[in-house]
């Protein structure tokens, strides 16, 4: 679980040195860097870990009912488990996602610094969507927790924070900016998902 966690926090770290390496090999200024990074992981970030906080707690809820179901040898009721928490999840996560888009302006409006306001919407925007792909994440490694396979959310981690770095790094090369970040985020989210989602179904499956 700790490694788990690890994995998910240094993301942010790996970003800011390959946003700011890149960045300043291409020639942008140091003060460009910190506002556009601080865009990203000020504002943005702190924003999408609100709704994929509340899935984090809905997720540790339902460990202990998955946990007794597999022990009992009932995985239907396992997979009925799930079931419902992705139904909560996902009550969570569209909701959320699609208010920071529509209010996008008005929410970044709240963080001052008009002259940046057209990029910080646009990142929010944009970003939103990584809303729903975290807080499944989120779930799936909590079922996997439940599952006792424990080592997976950590092999997948890995996995993903690679995968990540290579996406980032590409599209910064191709002068995505920010938006490389954010592309970058989804990508880590998705694999974590899909291969999450593999070895649940392998294992109940749902």
């Amino acid at each position: 679980v700790l490694f788990s966690s690890l994995i998910f926090n240094i993301c942010p770290v790996i970003d800011q040195n390959l946003f700011s390496g890149i960045l300043e090999k291409k020639g942008v200024v140091s003060s460009d860097i910190t506002i556009l990074h601080g865009i990203y992981s000020v504002k943005y970030l702190k924003l999408v870990s609100v709704p994929v906080s509340i899935a984090s707690a809905l997720s540790s809820a339902i460990i202990p009912a998955i946990v007794f179901s597999v022990s009992e040898n009932d995985f239907d009721n396992a997979n009925m488990q799930i079931d419902t928490a992705m139904k909560f999840t996902m009550l969570i996560a569209i909701p959320c996602t699609i208010g920071l888009m529509v209010l996008a302006e008005p929410i970044m409006l709240l963080f001052g610094r008009v002259y940046t306001l057209p990029i910080a919407v646009h990142v929010l925007i944009f970003g939103s969507i990584n809303v729903i792909f975290s807080c499944v994440t989120t779930l799936t490694n909590a079922v996997l927790q439940g599952l006792d396979k424990m080592k997976y959310p950590v092999i997948h981690g890995v996995i993903a924070i690679v995968v990540h770095i290579a996406v980032t790094v590409y599209f910064l090369n191709k002068d995505f900016g920010i938006y490389a970040l954010l592309i970058g985020g989804i990508a880590f989210s998705l694999v974590m998902w899909i291969l999450n989602a593999i070895v649940i179904y392998m294992t109940t499956g749902y």
